[in-house]
């Protein structure tokens, strides 16, 4: 084998140091590479394992170059902690094989969980006991007192909450004790450093007590109805995993934007395929078993615009039915006049209009771009992001997957098969907003992009070698 040092690479995004797997999860990889002779083929080996890359050759995100790689890794449950030695190994244009070293990663079979807690149970509870899980991150304090009333004021008196800190500034930090102290249902953890929602998320589940029969997630800035928990609890029917309800969307100020959530695109609850390309599920108005959290946690490693909601909502209906309860429990509270959070998750409301006027928006945007396509964006942002989760829920769930819910997962792929199931539900919303608001299509363009950057790579590669025999 050639030296190494013939394999120069650059990395594009750091390697974690460190992956709790759990029963099996996914990383996404990329970087740069070059030799002088050109690559004819590229492979990752990641802890002895080897796997082809999805694509090489082509420029960097927002870079120059034909240099870069991308790959997304399984990795399979691991019985102790052990280091997974990652590296690139080539096939160049003169035959050699060649190898650069790109690190190392510390695998660790799961996350650290709490063991029993010493709650105090209210007068009256009765019923499952439920935990309520709060990220924050220097919230507001009034908005954040009010969503801890909105709490304490449940009918359903049977709960205990657990607040995972993002590291926020000890004046935050202190105002968030002041709300939740002298109640002994709560129960406060700061993080020694700053995570991020998705893992502050990962870590507050990591906190619910084992005798917990239900987990409800909470913002830390909205308004919970008092009969919220009691209401969801109703709407959870036998066998499913996983009920979520709709919300009114207000201001701050507390003027109504909508009444409901779903104006822009219809609520999915059945629809598999539909909820992995696009989610459905708000994590503040949802509830689930505290049973999943053995196939919930750890996480996958991010990739993307990914969000704990849209993985927990993955795995429920991976392995089930979900329940919908068709009535707001809470106000969803949007942080200026805007309201972007809830309008940018409905395509900004865009995919309910005509399909005349859907015409003209996206001449507008295109034509912004100086009519270049864009599409290489939501092959990384979203496809990407997709293919990462489904991944994970293969090697996570294996056997306990129905037929019907793996054979979804396998046709969301980049192959002629996979390609016609995406055409073929991607016509559907031409009429009409659907609940994933045209994510097919952009999943398509991708993948369109991928495959035209490929055949223009192995052009190149052609031309120079008929230019080296001259």
């Amino acid at each position: 084998m050639e030296a190494a040092a013939e394999l120069e690479t650059d990395v594009v995004t750091a390697l974690p140091a460190r992956i709790a797997v759990g029963g099996g999860t996914a990383l996404f990889l990329d970087g740069r590479c070059r030799t002088p002779a050109g690559i004819d083929s590229l492979d990752v080996a990641f802890g002895g394992s080897v796997h082809p890359t999805l694509g090489f050759g082509l420029a960097p995100p927002r870079m120059r170059g034909e240099d870069y790689w991308w790959a997304i890794v399984p990795i399979c449950a691991v019985a102790g902690r052990r280091e997974a030695e990652v590296e690139l190994r080539a096939r160049d244009g003169a035959g050699r094989a060649l190898t650069a070293r790109l690190g190392a990663v510390t695998l660790e079979p799961g996350l650290d969980r709490a063991g029993s807690s010493a709650f105090a149970r209210p007068e009256g509870g009765e019923g499952p006991l439920v935990a309520i899980c709060i990220a924050t991150y220097e919230p507001d304090p009034e908005m954040f007192e009010v969503q801890i009333e909105s709490i304490r004021a449940q009918t359903h008196r049977n709960w205990v909450c657990l607040v995972s800190d993002d590291a926020s500034n000890p004046r935050a930090s202190a105002e968030i004790q002041r709300v939740i102290d002298g109640d002994p249902r709560f129960e406060l953890s700061v993080s020694p450093e700053n995570r991020g929602f998705y893992a502050n998320f990962e870590r507050a589940l990591a906190m619910v007590p084992p005798e917990a029969e239900m987990v409800a997630l909470s913002d830390q800035d909205d308004r919970w109805y008092p009969d919220k928990l009691e209401r969801l609890l109703g709407a959870l029917e036998p066998g499913a995993g996983l009920v979520f309800s709709d919300m009114r969307i207000t201001t701050t100020s507390g003027r109504v934007l909508a009444d409901t959530y779903w104006g822009f695109r219809p609520v999915n609850f059945t629809d598999f395929g539909g909820l992995v390309i696009a989610n459905t599920v708000t994590g503040a108005a949802s509830l689930f078993r505290a049973e999943l959290l053995d196939d919930i946690l750890p996480f996958p490693p991010r990739h993307g615009a990914a969000y704990h909601d849209h993985w927990i909502a993955q795995v429920a209906m991976a392995l089930g039915p979900i329940s919908y309860l068709d009535a707001p429990t809470y106000d969803y509270v949007q942080h200026d006049e805007a309201a972007l959070g809830f309008l940018r998750a409905n395509g900004e409301g865009r995919y309910s209009a005509p399909l005349s006027e859907r015409a003209k928006i996206w001449y507008s945007r295109w034509s912004g771009r100086g009519f270049r396509l864009g599409w290489r964006v939501p092959y990384f942002r979203l496809y990407c992001r997709v293919r990462v989760a489904t991944t994970a829920l293969r090697l996570r769930l294996g056997d306990r997957l129905a037929p019907d819910r793996r054979a979804t997962l396998d046709r969301i792929a980049d192959d002629p098969g996979g390609i016609a199931w995406l055409i073929r539900r991607g016509v559907r919303d031409l009429g009409g907003a659907t609940s994933t608001i045209g994510r097919e299509r952009v999943m398509l363009a991708g993948l369109a992009w991928r495959r035209g950057a490929e055949a223009r790579r192995r052009l190149r590669r052609l031309r120079r070698r008929a230019l080296a025999r001259r």
